[in-house]
C-alpha cells in the first residue's frame, strides 16, 4: 500500500498531506519519542512534531504522520507528510495499524492462491473451497445461478436455514428463494462490484458475505461465507472477491481440454493486473510454469462491461479478437474486458482491436505503450482512468486514449490534495466572473487558443468566428486577466487555471 492509498483509507475531516512521492510503499509504522539514527524509507514514522534526519540520512525519502501545528511547513525535499488533527494522533496510529494489518492478510492470501495455481497440481472446485475455508476461517458454500449446491466446506449441518437446506436437499427450498427475491438480495449482489454483507431477518443468527460469480452479465453462481467461527474482518471481502474470480475461471473452463493451462493463465493475468506479481523472479517463474510467452512492447485496452451487452454478443466479439490477433490475452476483470496486447506488431493489433470493438459497438480505452511487463498495473490504471474521464468529457466518442487525458488526470489528482484555487492564476477568476456577468466567452476563447498552440486559424475554425473577432476577444482577455500572451510561463499557468475552473 502506498502512502496516498493509506491517506485515502484514513479519510477524516481535517486530515491533510504534503507528498514528495505519493506512490511510495508503506510496510510498517513506528512511533518516535526521540531522534533516530537509522531511517527506513518504507516506514511511516508517527510523532508529535517533525524530527529532521541527520545529514547522512537526508537523501532517503521518509514518511511522517504528525499533528497539525500553528507553524506551517514549507515544501520539504524527500518527505511525505500526513498532518493529523490535534489530539487524534493515537487514533490515527491505531487505524493505520489495522489498515496495514488487513493489507498483509490480503497480500498473503493472494500469494497463496497464486502459488497454488502455478504449482502444477490439479485445482478443482473442492480443493479451492478448502483453500477458501483456510483463508477465511469460516464455512464456505458455492451454488449455481439457480441456487443448487455445487460444493461446500465443512460438509455438515450448522443450524442455519440456508446452509442446512443446501446440505440436506442439494438445493434451496422455493420459500427461501422467494425470500431472497423479496429482500432484493439477488439484485443487490448482482449490482455490487464487490462481495456484500448480508444480514437477513430470517437468518440473522448467522450473517454472511455473498459474492456473485459472473462473466459479463452471465451468472455462473454465488459464493457464500458464513460468519460462524469468527467475526468478519475487512480483508474477508477482498479475499472473497479474489475467490469469486478463481471460481469463475474454473466454471468457465470446466469442459475445456486446456483446462489447467487456461486457469493458470487467467489467474496469472489477474494477479499481474492487480499488482500481485512483485518481482522479476516470480514473473519468470510463472511464465515458465504456465508456458506464457509475453514479449514487449505492450498495451492495455479496457472495455467496460454493461448489462446492455448480451453475453452471447460479448463471447462472439472475444472469439473474433482471439482469432484475428495472435498476440493477445483477454480476461474479464473487475467489471471490464481487459485486453493485453504485445509483440512487434502491436500497432496492427491495436488497429484490429479497435475495428472489431467499434463494429460490436463497444467503447474502449487504451493505455500508453510500455516495455516492462512488471509495469502492467500502472498502464491498466491508465486505461481505466482514460475511460472514466473520456466518458464524462467526450460523450460522443467511444475510443479513449490516455494520452488525451493525462493532463486532466494530473489536475484531478492534484486538486484532491489541495484546494483548487491554490493552482489558479489570480486574474482567471475575474475573467470567468466577467463572462458570467456579461454573457461573453473570453475564457472559452482563451482556453481554445492556448489548446491550439496559439494558432489563429485553428482557433477561429474551432470556434467558428472571424479572425478579427478572435483577436479582439484575446486582447480583452489579456486586459481583464492582466497577463501577456507573449509570456510563456504565464500562458502555461493560465491554461492550467482555465482547465481547472471550466472543467472541474
Amino acid at each position: 500500500m502506498n502512502i496516498l492509498q493509506l491517506f485515502e483509507h484514513l479519510n477524516i475531516t481535517g486530515l491533510t498531506s504534503q507528498f514528495t512521492d505519493p506512490t511510495y510503499p508503506i510496510h510498517r509504522i513506528e512511533f518516535l519519542n526521540n531522534e533516530f539514527t537509522e531511517w527506513d524509507s518504507n516506514t511511516l514514522y508517527i510523532c508529535k512534531s517533525l524530527i529532521q534526519p541527520s545529514t547522512s540520512q537526508s537523501s532517503k525519502l521518509l514518511n511522517f504522520m504528525i499533528e497539525n501545528s500553528d507553524e506551517g511547513y514549507s515544501p520539504l525535499k524527500n518527505m511525505n507528510l500526513i498532518f493529523v488533527p490535534n489530539n487524534q494522533l493515537k487514533e490515527m496510529m491505531d487505524r493505520t495499524k489495522e489498515i496495514l494489518k488487513q493489507e498483509v492478510i490480503v497480500k498473503d492470501a493472494k500469494e497463496r492462491l497464486f502459488h497454488e495455481t502455478i504449482s502444477g497440481k490439479e485445482m478443482t472446485v473442492s480443493s479451492l473451497l478448502q483453500t477458501a475455508y483456510d483463508l477465511l476461517g469460516n464455512p464456505v458454500v458455492l451454488t449455481s445461478s439457480t441456487f443448487r449446491l455445487i460444493d461446500m466446506v465443512p460438509y455438515k449441518t450448522l443450524n442455519d436455514p440456508i446452509w442446512d437446506c443446501l446440505y440436506e436437499k442439494r438445493f434451496l427450498h422455493q420459500d427461501y428463494i422467494m425470500l431472497l427475491e423479496a429482500d432484493m438480495t439477488r439484485k443487490k449482489t448482482l449490482e455490487s462490484t464487490r462481495p456484500i454483507y448480508l444480514n437477513w431477518s430470517w437468518a440473522e443468527e448467522i450473517p454472511r458475505i455473498s459474492g456473485v460469480i459472473m462473466d459479463g452479465n452471465h451468472v455462473f453462481g454465488y459464493l457464500g461465507v458464513l460468519e460462524y467461527n469468527r467475526p468478519f474482518i475487512e480483508a474477508d471481502y477482498e479475499i472473497t472477491n479474489l475467490l469469486c474470480v478463481m471460481f469463475r475461471n474454473l466454471l468457465i473452463n470446466n469442459n475445456s481440454s486446456n483446462y489447467d493451462s487456461l486457469i493458470m493463465q487467467q489467474t496469472f493475468l489477474a494477479n499481474l493486473l492487480d499488482g500481485g506479481v512483485t518481482s522479476k523472479e516470480s514473473l519468470e517463474q510463472a511464465g515458465t510454469t504456465i508456458n506464457l510467452r509475453l514479449r514487449g512492447p505492450y498495451s492495455i485496452l479496457v472495455v467496460p462491461l454493461s448489462l446492455s451487452n448480451s453475453y452471447t454478443n460479448l463471447q462472439q466479439i472475444q472469439d473474433k479478437l482471439r482469432t484475428n490477433i495472435p498476440n493477445i490475452h483477454l480476461i474479464n476483470h473487475r467489471g471490464n474486458i481487459v485486453l493485453l496486447l504485445f509483440g512487434k506488431k502491436l500497432a496492427d493489433s491495436l488497429e484490429t482491436s479497435k475495428r472489431i470493438l467499434s463494429k460490436g459497438k463497444l467503447p474502449l480505452a487504451i493505455s500508453e505503450t510500455y516495455f516492462e511487463l512488471m509495469d502492467t498495473p500502472i498502464y491498466y490504471r491508465q486505461a481505466v482512468i482514460a475511460y472514466e474521464l473520456g466518458e464524462k468529457r467526450d460523450e460522443t466518442k467511444t475510443y479513449y486514449k490516455y494520452s488525451d487525458y493525462v493532463h486532466q488526470h494530473l489536475i484531478q489528482s492534484a486538486i484532491k490534495q489541495e484546494q483548487s484555487n491554490v493552482f489558479v492564476y489570480p486574474g482567471i477568476t475575474v475573467l470567468i466572473e466577467y463572462d458570467h456577468a456579461n454573457n461573453t466567452q473570453y475564457g472559452l476563447t482563451l482556453q481554445t487558443f492556448l489548446q491550439h498552440y496559439k494558432s489563429i486559424t485553428e482557433t477561429s475554425k474551432k470556434l467558428q468566428i472571424h479572425r478579427n473577432t478572435l483577436t479582439y476577444r484575446l486582447r480583452k482577455a489579456e486586459e481583464i486577466v492582466n497577463f501577456s500572451l507573449d509570456n510563456i510561463s504565464q500562458c502555461r499557468h493560465v491554461q492550467l487555471s482555465l482547465e481547472i475552473l471550466l472543467e472541474h
